[in-house]
Protein backbone atom coordinates (compact mmCIF):
# COMPACT_ATOMS: atom_id res chain seq x y z
CA UNK A 1 0.00 0.00 0.00
CA UNK A 2 2.72 2.24 0.63
CA UNK A 3 4.61 2.24 -2.28
CA UNK A 4 1.13 2.84 -4.05
CA UNK A 5 0.34 5.84 -1.85
CA UNK A 6 2.75 8.11 -3.56
CA UNK A 7 0.60 11.52 -1.47
CA UNK A 8 0.64 9.27 1.72
CA UNK A 9 -3.00 10.46 2.38
CA UNK A 10 -3.96 6.87 3.60
CA UNK A 11 -5.83 5.94 0.33
CA UNK A 12 -4.92 4.70 -3.17
CA UNK A 13 -6.62 6.47 -5.71
CA UNK A 14 -6.92 5.68 -9.59
CA UNK A 15 -4.31 7.80 -10.44
CA UNK A 16 -1.73 6.05 -8.32
CA UNK A 17 -3.08 2.56 -8.92
CA UNK A 18 -2.16 2.72 -12.80
CA UNK A 19 1.18 4.74 -12.24
CA UNK A 20 3.14 1.71 -12.27
CA UNK A 21 1.61 0.29 -15.37
CA UNK A 22 2.33 3.53 -17.12
CA UNK A 23 6.20 2.56 -17.53
CA UNK A 24 5.11 -1.25 -18.69
CA UNK A 25 2.62 0.28 -21.31
CA UNK A 26 5.27 2.92 -22.27
CA UNK A 27 8.06 -0.06 -22.60
CA UNK A 28 5.67 -2.24 -24.74
CA UNK A 29 4.78 0.63 -27.16
CA UNK A 30 8.11 0.63 -29.02
CA UNK A 31 7.26 3.02 -31.65
CA UNK A 32 5.46 5.17 -29.35
CA UNK A 33 2.67 6.16 -30.71
CA UNK A 34 0.58 5.69 -27.73
CA UNK A 35 -1.54 2.53 -28.57
CA UNK A 36 -0.15 -0.97 -28.64
CA UNK A 37 -0.60 -2.97 -32.11
CA UNK A 38 -0.82 -6.56 -32.70
CA UNK A 39 3.37 -6.77 -33.79
CA UNK A 40 4.14 -4.82 -30.64
CA UNK A 41 2.31 -7.56 -28.34
CA UNK A 42 4.10 -10.55 -30.16
CA UNK A 43 7.76 -8.75 -29.61
CA UNK A 44 6.70 -8.84 -26.35
CA UNK A 45 5.89 -12.51 -26.40
CA UNK A 46 8.75 -13.26 -27.85
CA UNK A 47 11.03 -11.71 -25.47
CA UNK A 48 9.22 -13.53 -22.40
CA UNK A 49 9.65 -16.97 -23.86
CA UNK A 50 13.28 -16.01 -25.04
CA UNK A 51 13.69 -15.23 -21.00
CA UNK A 52 11.99 -17.90 -19.83
CA UNK A 53 13.77 -20.28 -21.63
CA UNK A 54 17.25 -18.54 -20.85
CA UNK A 55 16.13 -18.95 -16.91
CA UNK A 56 15.24 -22.68 -17.77
CA UNK A 57 18.92 -23.13 -19.46
CA UNK A 58 20.26 -21.51 -16.19
CA UNK A 59 18.30 -23.67 -13.97
CA UNK A 60 19.85 -26.71 -16.05
CA UNK A 61 16.09 -27.31 -17.21
CA UNK A 62 15.09 -28.13 -21.15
Amino acid sequence: MNSLDTNHDGKVDKAEFLKPYEKQFESMDANHDGAIDRAEIEELEKQVKARMEQMRRQRGQR
